[in-house]
């Protein structure tokens, strides 16, 4: 009975907020995730009921794993090349947005290096096979005209353990993103080609969820989209704010670079999170060279578009019927401005 006269007194202020704890698995903790970490940074989260903590799992493919074990309710940064082998493999996953929707690498390799071509015989350093650095490895070989027995790849682990087998002399080349292709150009490297500059629409940083998660939970899903999306435009309004996060995230103490992955991100994190068909498209083509499934799949197999409040026109429903024949990688585009972006790249100073 006092219980109850007690809780008529509480004004609004003073009844305790109940949120919902969430675990969210990150498939490596990067700038792709800017969004999502400032959205947690800045309270975006808890305004929307949420207590959410995240989980660092290194590599997708281990993220991914987790969430169909359910250690945690999501992944995000998973890119598509493992999200489409682990649904042809039978998982009940759908990605339902894109924190970035092209592929964010630059290719860096020894000085000696001067062009894509001349990568033929050489070792190039990948995250893991299956992973989006291995998808962009082999894309970039096929634009120069090169097939993968051209080269060694070798599975190294995370961009800054590929960088210092890179500064060792263990691999030749390979695929990083801001901060480190910035220390890159400061140790005398050469940037042999900017792949954002391609403009390829590729899934490289998805949010991806189970089909049980999809049905039984679509407003947290939801809920956590439109999070996420604040926290992209906070963070590319606030500029010193956004660098903050940066540096602490990414564990990076100079200034320097640190602004130079702030203004490299804000051009291509997505501020509505659409997941492009034409992006998955891309992926299946080059994986129906090894995968006989992919051939007949359709993107909207691995997508779920619903959670977004706004969708774009065309995107995930456009009709593929007139669509131009399969471009495995996206090689045309690569192998016509690949080649001429190398060799007019000079070595870094």
């Amino acid at each position: 009975m006092l219980s109850a006269i007690a809780s008529a007194c509480l004004t609004p202020s003073d009844v305790p907020v109940v949120r919902q704890r969430l675990t969210i698995g990150i498939g490596a903790v990067s700038g792709n995730t800017a969004g999502l970490i400032t959205a947690k940074e800045v309270g975006l989260f808890e305004a929307r009921g949420l207590d959410v903590e995240f989980a660092d799992f290194a590599r997708s493919t281990s993220c991914v794993t987790a969430m169909i074990s359910g250690q945690v309710a999501m992944c995000a940064g998973v890119g598509g090349v493992p999200l489409i082998h682990a649904v042809l493999a039978g998982a009940e996953l759908r990605g339902v947005a894109a924190l970035v929707d092209t592929m964010p690498y630059s290719v860096v390799a020894d000085p000696a290096i001067t062009a894509v071509s001349q990568l033929r015989g050489k070792r190039i350093g990948i995250t893991t096979f299956g992973s989006s650095s291995d998808f962009a490895a082999r894309a970039l070989l096929a634009g120069a005209g090169l097939q993968p027995d051209d080269v060694t790849i070798l599975t190294i682990g995370p961009q800054r353990v590929r960088f210092a087998a890179l500064e060792a002399g263990r691999i030749d080349a390979t695929l990083v993103t801001p901060p480190i292709t910035g220390l890159a150009r400061a140790r005398g490297l050469r940037i042999l080609i900017d792949l954002p500059n391609l403009g390829l629409d590729y899934p490289h940083s998805l949010v991806v969820v189970t089909t049980g998660m999809s049905q039984d939970h679509p407003e947290t899903i939801r809920e956590v989209l439109a999070a996420i999306v604040e926290g992209v435009r906070y963070f590319k309004t606030h500029r010193d704010e956004g660098m903050r996060i940066l540096a602490r995230y990414l564990e990076v103490e100079d200034p320097g670079m640190t602004a130079e992955a702030y203004g490299f991100l804000s051009g291509i994190i997505s501020e509505t999170l659409h997941v492009s068909a034409s992006g998955m498209q891309t992926v299946l083509d080059g994986l129906a060279t090894t995968n006989p499934a992919a051939r007949k799949a359709d993107p909207e197999d691995f997508l779920e578009r619903r959670f977004l409040r706004e969708p774009q026109a065309g995107g995930l429903h456009e009709d593929h019927a007139g669509r131009t024949p399969p471009d495995p990688f996206g090689v045309a585009r690569i192998r016509k401005k690949a080649g001429e972006a190398a060799r007019a790249t000079p070595p870094a100073r």
